[in-house]
């Protein structure tokens, strides 16, 4: 004999009757409103108390989470409250007549104009301060000009003859960009001089040209001055894009000398482009210089960069785009690799799936390539990685990268549309088993490569990267779906606190701090085992909308959620939820250790769970939502062996 969901409406508008546990609640009461009697979940709900400095935590309408790992940090800890707050890097005029911005884990202020008597930049970061004091061209001095603000970038026009100044603040850097708009005299080579003050820091040089500002008692690494590089402003035929400072590939090149020296608390940088390359008849002007002071954050050091067959020993870490494809006219092949660091994944959480996303900012031509995904094999450097290196001084085993030969998916990249309002996003599949495997043996995780399927095809396409100073949501992301371990209902293998309370009982599980509180509102027995009674839970880190409020489940409400990897989460009227394990050799589910129950898909819209008394619950796909990241699959009707 067959109970239908009709059996369950009828004992939920019943109860809806009963007043829950007194004073307890999940949340206050808004406006009354009418009630499906399936649970309706949220589509996307952020557990705010679980941001890290370079991550967030999406509960989905499936009981899944979502987290989105940034390549560069994205939220700032409050001093006060501890809590991890949006990254805000606009810039405001303060009470000191300077240009701050707002909030960041670094203040970087700006003169609101050019001023000998006081420094043009200021970066704080850990107590430690470095100002640029004067910027000298050929040994003139800045002229006194007004600065012009943009959200995070400040510009300073004219202050050496047809040269302007501009400052980008980015999430852990300032990017500096220097505009010279028309060719320099042939007899008088280019060099531009920096004083900072430096004071309680030491500086530190490679000898690949990177500077680092250490504290000068820890002797901690606290600021690192990138590798400058210039471009000219000629756009290749065929080349599209909708980004501020793309750089097609030809257009730009890193031949800048650099000399570094300390003098007590000052620091004297100049820099000599290329005279050569400016003069060139190639050069369309203007033309920017672009030295980048960066906040070193060793736990973000490794996120993206770009390698090139051409400039085999050359390293793209400052690059605002990621690329994929063949420049022909150069014999180019570029390649991207990135890195994420997958560690603030709770432990024991079982991956579901996991996409690379990336937006489109350029192209060269309009001709369709496969942009292909890849594991790495090897470790590499951001800010060392080149076609011949991974490190400073350990060569790829193969040139280009090494990576592993299988393909984890790829994307089909044509033409950039112009007219959309936010650039084309490209997502990549990553296999759940990869992300896990990094998860649990982090040496694993060495990284990903972007590079065309054919290499032979004269078209390259490119993507935002970490280092672009605008728009945050265009940085690179990688979105894990996972299901946690021990966070929702009662288990007898979980430590609880117990309460006991006038309607029922009272839960904290001790690992979780989730407070479980259940009671039973009425039971009706009947001959044999076939009485019927009616159990609500509530979970205080569920987000579950159900016809009794906010966080409440109960018996009637479970649900079966099926991944894209075919794996199932079977959720308890309590909350629990229990995975099964797709074999796709066998077409079968396996349950997890200590559960005696057997899933099988009977179609295409349905699984039935049988216990090992043989009776049955039919879940069918009720809720069709082609965005939502599972199937989910609400009770049909229940089989008891008893009737």
């Amino acid at each position: 004999m067959k109970k239908y969901i009709a059996s369950v409406i009828a004992a939920v508008m019943f109860c809806s009757m009963i007043t829950p546990f007194g004073p307890v609640e999940a949340r206050p009461k808004e406006k009354e409103k009418e009630k499906d009697i399936v649970p309706v979940l949220q589509k996307e709900v952020e557990i705010v108390e679980e941001r890290t400095a370079t991550s967030q935590v999406f509960q989905q309408e499936d009981g899944s989470y979502r987290m989105e790992i940034s390549p560069e940090p994205i939220h700032v800890q409050d001093e006060k409250t501890k809590k991890w707050e949006m990254i805000d890097n606009s810039l405001t005029k303060k009470q000191t007549g300077r240009l701050h911005n707002k909030k960041n884990e670094f203040d970087a202020s700006f003169a609101a104009e050019t001023d000998p008597n006081q420094s043009l930049v200021s970066i704080e970061q850990q107590g430690k301060i470095v100002e640029i004091e004067s910027i000298d061209l050929n040994g003139e001095q800045t002229a006194e000009v007004p600065a012009v603000v943009k959200e995070n970038k400040v510009t300073y026009k004219d202050v050496y003859p047809n040269t302007d100044l501009s400052y980008t603040v980015g999430n852990n850097k300032i990017k500096e960009d220097i505009l010279l708009k028309e060719k320099p005299a042939d007899d008088q080579p280019v060099e531009y001089s920096f004083q900072f003050d430096i004071t309680g820091l030491t500086l530190e040089k490679t000898n690949d040209n990177y500077l680092y500002l250490l504290d000068s008692s820890t002797m901690e690494r606290i600021f690192m001055i990138e590798k400058p590089f210039m471009m000219d402003s000629s756009i290749p035929e065929g080349f599209v894009s909708n980004m501020d400072g793309a750089m097609p590939e030809g257009t730009w090149s890193d031949k800048i000398e650099i000399d570094a020296d300390q003098k007590g608390n000052k620091l004297l940088i100049s820099l000599r482009p290329d005279q050569d390359w400016l003069q060139s008849e190639e050069r369309i002007y203007p033309v920017t210089i672009d030295p980048t002071v960066k906040v070193y954050q060793p736990k973000n050091d490794l996120n993206d960069t770009t390698i090139r067959s051409a400039l085999p020993d050359t390293t793209g870490g400052g690059d605002l785009e990621l690329g994929a494809g063949l420049h022909s006219t150069s014999n180019n092949i570029v390649r991207s690799l990135l890195q994420f660091d997958v560690g603030m994944l709770p432990k024991g959480a079982k991956i579901m799936n996991a996409q690379l996303n990336l937006r489109l900012s350029s192209v060269w031509n309009t001709t369709a390539s496969s942009i292909g995904l890849y594991e790495m094999s090897s470790a590499w450097e951001e800010n060392r990685a080149t076609w011949n290196r991974r490190t400073l001084s350990a060569l790829w085993a193969n040139k280009g990268g090494d990576y592993k030969t299988s393909l984890l998916s790829s994307q089909t990249v044509g033409a950039l549309d112009t007219t959309v309002t936010e650039p084309q996003l490209f997502k990549w599949t990553i296999k759940a088993d990869t992300v896990q495997n990094w998860m649990d043996q982090p040496s694993q995780n060495v990284g990903l490569m972007l590079k065309a399927s054919n290499e032979t095809l004269a078209t390259y396409k490119k993507f935002y990267s970490g280092d672009y100073s605008g728009k945050l949501q265009y940085s690179p992301k990688l979105t894990v779906t996972y299901y946690p371990v021990s966070r929702l209902g009662l288990e007898s293998y979980w430590s609880y606190a117990e309460h006991e309370l006038s309607d029922g009982q009272g839960y904290v599980n001790l690992g979780t701090g989730n407070l479980v509180l259940e009671s039973t509102d009425f039971s009706v027995t009947g001959r044999g085992n076939s009485g019927f009674s009616f159990s609500r839970t509530y979970n205080s880190k569920a987000v579950e909308d159900s016809p009794i409020g906010y966080g409440w489940s109960f018996i009637g409400s479970e649900s079966v959620s099926q991944f894209p990897n075919n794996d199932v989460i079977y959720q308890e009227g309590d909350g629990t939820v229990h995975l099964f394990t797709y074999n796709a050799a066998t077409g079968t589910y396996t349950a997890p250790p200590g559960l005696y129950l057997t899933l099988t898909k009977a179609n295409t819209d349905s699984f039935v769970l049988t216990d090992y008394n043989g009776n049955r619950i039919v879940f069918r796909d009720l809720i069709k939502d082609p965005e939502a990241p599972s199937r989910i699959y609400r009770i049909d009707y229940e089989e008891d062996r008893n009737l």
